[in-house]
């Protein structure tokens, strides 16, 4: 309750700068930078941190702010959107024959400031939109561009990987109002970078029927398994009926695995089972009339020489 979650912090940016944000709202007790996107993931994330080995296409990063009070985090809500202009490495056009490379320039950046735990939801999903088929290396700035023109934005958030910290191509954008979002949903199919991006309304994710066949069990064999193995258990789990005369019947009974038998399935069952019951009778009878005849037989006298 005393940790609030910042967003789209610029990698540049250190604690120093982050600490003089936060504490108008209060004493700060410590700052942890997390999801920072580094060139090589074979090296600690500590020692790449320390030498500042960042990766070119990530230009942000998030961090958690701890304070002492927890009024100070309920306070601290309101640097949402605040602004942040911070130099940031861009590969430029000229060749390396003309002196090409990597320049710096300056940008923006709004920082996406939550609370890093809580129960109430921060999120309204009739002010927020769905946006798909995005760049792995998409920044919160270019999609808060892109969507710019629709409304007052809130927050962009991105959903990245955990270990790699690159995106997984999709994200959300909250807006202050529903009108906006409504109107962001009309650049559906835009272009964005070369892509055709897919913006929808920003809902739970609906629950799936119990007998709905999932998309990718026509497509892939893995999907194909996974669908036999949910019928399955469907199957095994399935409720049946209690044992009642209207259910059953009076010529049907109930058994303990919970399936329903005939009279005739019932007389064939108790006939096998009395015949195994002969059976055994007999071969019980053999056995003990064997070994009388083998006690009451007449030892051989071996006769010795002498």
């Amino acid at each position: 309750r005393r940790t609030v979650f910042v967003g789209n912090v610029p990698v540049s940016m250190k604690k120093a700068e982050l600490r003089a944000i936060f504490k108008v709202f209060g004493y700060v007790e410590s700052i942890r930078l997390r999801s920072v996107g580094f060139k090589d993931p074979s090296v600690p994330r500590m020692v790449a941190l320390s030498q500042k080995q960042f990766h070119d296409r990530r230009h942000s990063m998030n961090a958690y702010v701890v304070f002492v009070e927890e009024k100070a985090a309920e306070a601290a809500l309101e640097a949402n959107g605040h602004k942040v202009t911070a130099k940031v490495a861009k590969s430029s056009n000229k060749s390396s024959e003309e002196g090409g490379g990597m320049e710096e320039e300056e940008e923006d950046f709004f920082l996406r400031v939550d609370k890093a735990s809580g129960t109430k939801k921060s999120v309204d999903n009739s002010k927020s939109i769905f946006v798909g088929n995005l760049p792995y290396d998409a920044q919160e700035n270019d999609v808060r561009r892109h969507f710019q023109g629709c409304g007052d934005i809130i927050n962009v958030r991105l959903i990245r990987d955990r270990r790699l910290n690159i995106g997984k191509g999709f994200g959300y954008v909250s807006f202050r109002t529903k009108s906006a979002a409504t109107t962001a949903r009309l650049l559906h199919e835009t272009e964005f970078r070369g892509r055709k991006l897919r913006v929808f309304a920003s809902t739970d994710k609906p629950k799936k029927p119990a007998n709905a066949a999932s998309p990718a069990s026509m497509t892939s064999k893995k999907g194909r398994a996974a669908d036999k193995n949910r019928k399955g258990f469907e199957r095994r789990t399935k409720k049946r009926p209690r044992a009642s005369s209207e259910t059953i019947g009076p010529d049907r009974r109930p058994r303990f695995s919970g399936e329903y038998s005939s009279k005739k399935d019932i007389e064939a069952r108790l006939k096998r089972k009395k015949k195994k019951q002969k059976h055994q009778q007999r071969k019980k009878i053999f056995l003990k009339n064997k070994s009388g005849q083998s006690s009451n037989k007449p030892r051989r006298r071996s006769n010795g020489g002498g």
